[in-house]
């Protein structure tokens, strides 16, 4: 469980994998994992992105001021995840996936 926390200026704009909040590559895990009541702010590159990751609960985090998505699945093949009830404000439009790949390279 994740809950109750603020992420303030995390993430690195334009690299990949640079995120606030990830969840990375872990496959099926622990039912009830929860990231619950957080706030992310001035976010530099999106800011709760789930990536070959499966049952993840992201429910009522708010996230403000932030560069890119805010809630995000990553490859396409994450499954039985819930995100709800989030909101995402003042979100400005971050580099393109292309561009992003470019500059990491």
């Amino acid at each position: 469980i994740i809950s109750g926390v603020e992420f303030q200026n995390f993430g690195q704009e334009g690299v990949s994998d640079r995120y606030p909040l990830q969840f990375y590559m872990c496959g099926d895990i622990a039912t009830g994992t929860l990231v619950s009541k957080n706030t992310v702010r001035n976010s530099n590159h999106r800011c709760i992105v789930l990536t070959g990751t499966n049952g993840v609960i992201v429910d009522q985090n708010v996230a403000y001021d932030t560069l890119g998505h805010c809630y995000m699945l990553s490859t396409g093949s994450e499954k039985n995840n819930v995100i709800s009830n989030n909101l995402g404000a003042r979100t400005k439009n971050g580099p393109s996936s292309e561009q992003k790949d470019n500059d990491a390279a």
